[in-house]
């Protein structure tokens, strides 16, 4: 192997990350590349290499985050089947809507989806780009409209936070920048552009485990406690902006208190109701408002 070379491409693929998007900078490095001896194709290939690695140091674009919950959620999906009451699932998504519309994150790529699954499991889940679930378990554990918004503006927090994006492994994240980087430098010693069909498909399976590490967070791990604590701490807030009982949160942590002997469902993936509950301290009380309560028994009446 040619030292000289390999040295540059290095050097190449670490300016081409620090020259992304900048047209100026990456004329002026392949004119310096070219001059110590590359062609201009390879001091090209080196810089397009280094953009990716920029893109992926930065994290998921909102369209990439959409594609990411989509195929998670098609793994949740497999795992419990959805709930055709179509009532059911409208009046949910209304009051999602309504949570997410006063969140710090309104909108996603394409929208906030709420879905009910068929489970007696008491659960709920928050896939990236703003997919939530919530089983028939925990919908017949809430009593009320107030307490299924506690549910669900928990759910929306952790979309805010990002952390379903977060839960992707920073070992496939850097394999996929060790893909990249190496298939630049073989790119260049041995003068041919493009990445190849072998690291192509290294890359498809390292982002492909992606989907598993979400999934695998969401349905035995868990997000950490410090996700948690800060998700509860995001939805007492986010129902005062939308109007319903903030201590409402403190309700339904209390019912999941009592049900959490049984284990199974959330209680495997979330920390312990009365650690929440003395974390979250003491909320709001606002009274109950009649009409939520009426329509909250006729969405909920075939459960």
């Amino acid at each position: 192997m040619n030292r000289h070379v390999a040295r540059l491409a290095i050097g190449a693929l670490a300016l081409g990350v620090g020259c992304a998007g900048n047209p100026e900078l990456q004329n002026l490095g392949t004119s310096i590349l070219t001059s110590a001896g590359l062609s201009s194709s390879q001091a090209q290939a080196l810089f397009a290499a280094g953009e990716q690695s920029a893109k992926a140091a930065d994290g998921l674009t909102a369209e990439e985050e959409y594609f990411l919950g989509r195929s998670v959620s098609a793994s949740l999906l497999a795992k419990y089947p959805p709930n055709r009451d179509r009532r059911l699932n409208d009046y949910v998504s209304r009051i999602g809507s309504v949570l997410a519309a006063a969140s710090d994150r309104p909108e996603t790529f394409a929208g906030y989806r709420f879905q009910v699954l068929d489970s007696s499991e008491v659960n709920a889940f928050a896939a990236p780009g703003g997919f939530i679930f919530v089983t028939r378990g925990l919908l017949e554990l809430v009593a009320d409209e107030d307490e299924l918004a506690a549910v669900l503006a928990h759910e929306v927090a952790h979309v805010v936070a990002e952390d379903g994006v977060k839960a992707v492994s920073s070992a496939n994240m850097s394999q996929a920048l060790s893909i990249l980087g190496k298939q630049a430098l073989n790119d260049t010693i041995a003068s041919r552009g493009g990445v190849s069909g072998q690291a192509l498909g290294a890359l498809t399976e390292t982002f492909s485990s992606s989907v598993d590490d979400v999934v695998q967070t969401l349905v035995v791990n868990g997000y950490s406690r410090s996700q948690e604590y800060d998700a509860d701490r995001y939805a007492a807030l986010l129902l005062a902006r939308a109007g319903y009982n903030p201590a409402s949160l403190t309700t339904v942590l209390e019912k999941l208190e009592q049900a959490a002997r049984g284990g199974g469902g959330m209680f495997d993936t979330h920390p312990a109701p009365q650690d929440r509950l003395a974390t979250l301290g003491s909320l709001e009380v606002r009274p109950p408002a009649p009409h939520r309560t009426q329509r909250f028994a006729r969405a909920t009446a075939k459960l």
